[in-house]
């Protein structure tokens, strides 16, 4: 199976992922196994809390996973708030609290009890870093999630299916 995503992955054009330190990395960032994930925070694929659990403590030499948020720009104000709190979560208090926020709001879906859990004011940094990404997935033609880039390449499989390549670092 990893030669088969190996030669598929080859096909795929790469891209300029355009990354930045201040974006959301979990894992240990520089790592040889760089994932990044589209997600839709109403998107109930995208949050597979125990793949990526279960990867972020098997693979913690291996993996650095970068998450972007999907259809900012198109996204109420409401989404929009949502997005730039856990921006800014994972700015101002790290990885583990990012995790734990966003793991929490894919329980809940009520963003009147993310807000008076997570009392966020928004760091104009995270603004910023939501109208970047959202840029760059216009101009990359990414409409959809979850979307799965290993390195610059579009990965078309399930997230289950990396696991036969984040094995092998």
């Amino acid at each position: 199976m990893p030669d088969i995503f190996r030669a598929l992955l080859a096909k795929e054009p790469d891209r300029d992922m355009e990354f930045s330190p201040d974006e959301i990395h979990l894992g240990k960032i520089g790592a040889p196994f760089h994932v990044t994930l589209i997600m839709g925070v109403y998107c109930r694929p995208c949050a597979d809390e125990k793949v990526l659990k279960r990867w972020l403590v098997e693979y913690q030499e291996s993996l650095w996973i970068t998450v972007r948020f999907l259809d900012y720009s198109s996204s109420s104000d409401e989404t929009k708030m949502l997005i730039d709190s856990l921006t800014t979560i994972y700015l101002q208090s790290g990885k583990n609290t990012f995790l734990d926020s966003f793991l929490y709001w894919y329980e809940i879906y009520d963003i009147q009890k993310f807000k008076e859990k997570f009392n966020i004011s928004v760091s104009t940094i995270a603004l910023k870093l939501s109208s970047k990404n959202a840029r760059w997935q216009r101009e990359q033609y990414i409409n959809y999630s979850p979307a799965i880039f290993v390195g610059g390449r579009l990965f078309q499989y399930m997230l289950e299916d990396l696991e036969y390549l984040v094995k092998e670092y």
